[in-house]
């Protein structure tokens, strides 16, 4: 039995279940992501570096319906961070598919109500966007939310205060790395990329993926600032498609 306390936790966008779908940044394939799942199902905890894997998955996008599904079947459980001012919009969830989602075992997190960043908000807007989506989510699901992951992963020490102040016990960042279990406060991930390939994947799962690319990722955005990363970024990705 492995008594580490090591955790990976798996982060997702929007899972493409249908050829047409045009991709974005975080999408992959329906393919990529069931093989990913049922490798997830084979983790073996013996392996002496990691206690548990965690899926999760970010703004709430009606393919997480699906996604969920296949989770069930496989005998797992996720956790979707829903957007609460896009539910029932095209293309995210409704209200009844969240229920849903809660009813299968799946854990609801917040995702905000608006997805602006919270660093662009004033502390009272931060308050409202926290507390409001919490308190709507818990409406739809009937138990409490007390994930939250920030969109756009930014945030602050005192954003990070607040979510703890509103009753959040796990902030889900989009830093890089394993976090520990039982899973409390800020806690790291590993996001789920297109170029992510097999080997990169299960290197995650055996608990030897490094972070040397975040590292040299944060230190171009550095140098360049937030909105120009995110142009090059963008078109680098594009073009590679």
């Amino acid at each position: 039995m492995n008594d580490s306390s090591l955790a990976a936790i798996l982060t997702y966008h929007r899972i493409l279940t249908q050829p047409d779908m045009r991709p974005a940044f975080h999408d992959i394939s329906w393919e990529a992501f069931e093989d990913q799942m049922r490798c997830v199902a084979r983790f073996d905890q013996s392996n002496g570096r990691l206690s548990e894997v965690c899926v999760t998955f970010d703004d709430g996008t009606s393919d997480h319906e699906r996604a969920g599904d296949l989770l069930d079947l496989l005998g797992l459980s996720g956790v979707f961070f829903v957007i609460t001012g896009r539910l029932g919009r095209a293309g995210y969830l409704t209200r009844e598919q969240t229920r849903r989602l809660a009813d299968q075992g799946h854990r609801i997190g917040s995702h905000c109500v608006t997805h602006t960043p919270l660093t662009r908000l004033q502390p009272d807007e931060v308050e409202t966007e926290l507390r409001e989506s919490k308190r709507e989510l818990e409406d739809v699901i009937g138990r409490p939310v007390d994930w939250v992951a920030p969109p756009g992963g930014l945030y602050t020490r005192e954003i990070l205060a607040r979510a703890l102040d509103e009753g959040y016990s796990v902030f889900r960042t989009m830093e890089w790395g394993y976090a520990h279990a039982p899973f409390d406060g800020c806690v790291p991930c590993w996001p789920v990329l297109p170029r992510r390939n097999k080997g990169s994947f299960r290197r995650i799962l055996d608990g030897r993926a490094g972070t040397w690319t975040y590292d040299v990722k944060n230190a171009f955005k550095k140098m360049v600032g937030e909105h120009k990363y995110t142009q090059l970024r963008n078109r680098f990705l594009t073009a590679l498609r």
